[in-house]
């Protein structure tokens, strides 16, 4: 999914066809490189941002899409942050170097977004793939260690009590920005990039 939220120009946008598929990869050349998986025809995706304080929720459904975010796009950008994803609908095919992993519905990943990743965003049959994604300020979960072997992906499956106790939190989230309770957006936010710091395993 996007690897910063920089990567979407507009809240509430929504792209279509092959042309609104040469506007989506526009929007996010600086931070990663977008190609679609089927037919670019059928192309879709809509984008929604929520800023949270230091924190950013994007919530993107779209299309199958690949998003890889290479060399390149590390070393020439600015952005120093854990992203927190939340799979709603579809699968999720992560690797970065040498570990790969997929992430299922109502599954959570944790990665960061300094180091390499090559995702494939696989919609179901007849939708959307759907996630929401998490922006969050190194300082604000570090130290999370790395994880033996050197990997940089934190899965969190549906079952875990972690994944449970996150998906809580962001319920309090979506509902302060239901209510457009501005304070309130961001102490979930916290509330949920404290959960995540105290209590996840290695990254």
């Amino acid at each position: 999914m996007p690897t910063h939220p920089g990567a979407v120009p507009t809240t509430g946008a929504a792209y279509e066809g092959a042309a609104g598929l040469h506007a989506y990869r526009k929007a996010s050349a600086e931070t990663c490189a977008i190609s679609a998986l089927d037919d670019p025809r059928s192309f879709h995706a809509q984008c929604r941002v929520h800023h949270l304080g230091s924190s950013v929720l994007m919530d993107v459904r779209s299309s199958s899409l690949r998003y890889l975010r290479s060399a390149r796009h590390v070393a020439r950008g600015a952005y120093d942050h854990y992203q927190v994803t939340f799979n709603l609908s579809g699968q999720i095919h992560y690797r970065s170097g040498r570990q790969s992993t997929v992430v299922r519905p109502d599954d959570i990943i944790v990665l960061d977004s300094a180091r390499e990743t090559d995702a494939y965003a696989h919609a179901p049959d007849q939708g959307s793939a759907h996630a929401l994604t998490l922006f969050v300020p190194r300082a604000a979960l570090a130290p999370l260690r790395r994880a033996p072997g050197g990997g940089h992906l934190l899965l969190l499956e549906r079952d875990e009590v972690l994944a449970q106790s996150a998906r809580d939190h962001l319920s309090q989230v979506l509902g302060t920005i239901e209510r457009n309770a501005q304070p309130q957006m961001q102490a979930a936010a916290q509330g949920l990039s404290v959960a995540l710091k105290d209590n996840a395993p290695v990254l």
